[in-house]
């Protein structure tokens, strides 16, 4: 059957039946003139990055980290915490609590010493830890079929916020991302048609639609003869029909995760979905919104970069078009004002993530208007912003590259032990001809080895008796090499092509003893131009200064 629903139609019948947690439209909530102080934050990764934060930070550092951060006029640390790696050994829907938890109760007193509040991005989906015992497309997939799974990660939000009441006074809020649970929108509607009709039974989705759509519409944007809910599938990408899929999954994070996370950490919020996701049919294509929780009281996270409303042709935008695509967004969010609870955590202005180079730029001649006319749209319409790349970071495909976790992920030969160095953080002392070496899948490491045509490893070395050969070998054979004299930082560069396989063994071979800390072996490095990817000012660090401690006060 070949019978499309008009998308005015659709649209109609969706004010009507469709009915979600949130999203009450008809709020009345304004706007005092008793506004609270704007959030000005960063994500705290040190000298690390997302994946391997955790078990790369290194105590020493901190302390002036966070000083650095309020200098340049931020109040604000948002720590990025995931799911796998705090939570280790994964076996039929339990886990066990790893050492991370014990690192995350430290942050939040230095927090505290350093006079800033905090708040938590939960249930980030990448880990490094070999011990984790999943991955996170299997945790994304079982979430919505498993019970069981679901109670994991509400006791994983408990163990959170069990830290979080013993330092509440800093705390500001909580959320996890739509994007920390992707896979309803790429791999599920990819799954052949007896798996995605497995899901649509055991995920709820079948009842959903019978509870809130009648059969004869459903096979109209399916376009076939069902006949039964109990023989609807996941919809396909492509589909008519994947805009109620789409409906359900906003729905299902909200009563699912969001609804029962709220009873062990009461703030719990989400990221939410600002983007718009295409449903096609025969003729034209219709742009579906997401629910953006217009009436939630609890802080919401939001994000924003240039490409949003652009044609995204490789555009230079103008100071003033960007602000126009700002503004649309932060009326949406807030609702035209009524609701302004939400922190544009990423304020993403400029963007370099792979796979996006078309994406629109703002001219960099225009930033520093765009960057004033955004603060008075943040102070109007939002309660702060965030940025996720305060300090420019590489895609290191190490774990525990600062060995801060001993020799955990690392493989051995010969004499090489983790002793402490002169900051009273730990270090690998390697013996001569001894080996150490990682196992890793490079494509699910590295953020943008994809287009990269070089591979960049870099350690701090500090010599013990004299110059020292330091090899890099792939699979055994040699792959890199670098000598050694004075105790430094010391980097070489190799090519890509070779590290472009589904597993390889990546290896540390040294002539003579040496210590070796902070190694790191990355394609791409995460730019933002406020510092670079060695902590050092970039070119748009005064802007962001001047944002903080003159646009921003009110």
């Amino acid at each position: 059957m070949r019978k499309f629903i008009p998308i005015a139609l659709l649209l109609l019948a969706t004010l009507v039946i469709a009915t979600f947690y949130f999203n009450d439209r008809a709020s009345e909530q304004t706007q005092t003139d008793s506004r609270p102080e704007q959030i000005k934050a960063v994500h705290y990764f040190s000298s690390s990055w997302p994946k391997s934060f955790w078990g790369d930070f290194e105590y020493s550092q901190v302390e002036s980290d966070f000083a650095q951060i309020k200098a340049d006029g931020f109040n604000t640390v948002i720590l990025v915490i995931p799911w796998m790696g705090f939570e280790i050994n994964f076996k039929d829907g339990s886990s066990e609590p790893s050492a991370m938890y014990d690192r995350l109760e430290w942050l939040l007193e230095k927090i505290e010493t350093a006079n800033l509040a905090y708040g938590l991005r939960i249930s980030f989906p990448h880990s490094f830890d070999p011990e984790v015992g999943t991955n996170s497309a299997l945790l994304c997939t079982d979430i919505f079929v498993d019970s069981a799974l679901r109670d994991n990660w509400i006791q994983y939000v408990a163990r959170i916020a069990k830290r979080v009441d013993q330092h509440r006074d800093s705390f500001r809020f909580a959320f996890f991302s739509w994007e920390d649970f992707f896979c309803p929108y790429v791999s599920i509607p990819n799954m052949n048609r007896d798996q995605r009709l497995d899901m649509a039974r055991r995920s709820g989705y079948q009842a959903w639609l019978e509870e809130n759509y009648p059969l004869q519409l459903v096979e109209m944007l399916y376009a076939e003869s069902l006949g039964s809910m109990q023989l609807v599938p996941v919809p396909e990408r492509d589909s008519a029909a994947f805009w109620f899929f789409l409906r359900f999954v906003d729905q299902f994070l909200v009563d699912k995760l969001v609804a029962p996370g709220r009873q062990v950490l009461p703030e719990l919020a989400m990221e939410v979905r600002v983007d718009k996701d295409p449903i096609y049919n025969s003729e034209n294509t219709f742009w579906a919104e997401h629910d953006l929780a217009l009436s939630d009281e609890q802080m919401r996270g939001s994000y924003w970069g240039a490409y949003y409303g652009a044609n995204n042709q490789g555009e230079l935008l103008s100071a003033q078009e960007a602000l126009d695509h700002f503004e649309f967004m932060l009326d949406e969010v807030s609702d035209h004002g009524k609701n302004i609870n939400h922190i544009v955590e990423q304020f993403n202005f400029v963007d370099n993530t792979p796979g996006f180079i078309g994406h629109a730029r703002i001219d960099e001649e225009e930033l520093a208007a765009f960057l004033q006319g955004a603060a008075e749209l943040l102070k109007q319409k939002s309660r702060g912003y965030g940025l996720w790349a305060y300090h420019d970071y590489a895609d290191s495909a190490i774990y525990n590259g600062s060995f801060e976790l001993g020799l955990r992920g690392w493989d051995t030969r010969g004499e090489a032990e983790v002793v402490s160095n002169d900051d009273g953080d730990l270090t690998l002392q390697i013996q001569a001809d001894a080996v150490i070496s990682q196992t890793f899948n490079p494509f699910a490491r590295f953020a943008g080895l994809g287009p990269s045509e070089q591979i960049t490893f870099c350690a701090n070395f500090t010599k013990v008796a004299q110059a020292t050969h330091v090899s890099l070998l792939l699979n055994g054979t040699p792959y890199g090499d670098l000598d050694v004299d004075e105790s430094s930082q010391h980097c070489t560069v190799m090519d890509a092509q070779a590290i472009k396989q589904s597993e390889v063994v990546f290896s540390i071979m040294t002539d003579h003893e040496i210590q070796i800390d902070d190694i790191r072996l990355y394609s791409f490095v995460q730019v933002l131009n406020v510092y670079d990817e060695n902590g050092q000012p970039g070119p748009l660090r005064d802007l962001i200064v001047r944002m903080n401690t003159e646009w921003l006060v009110d």
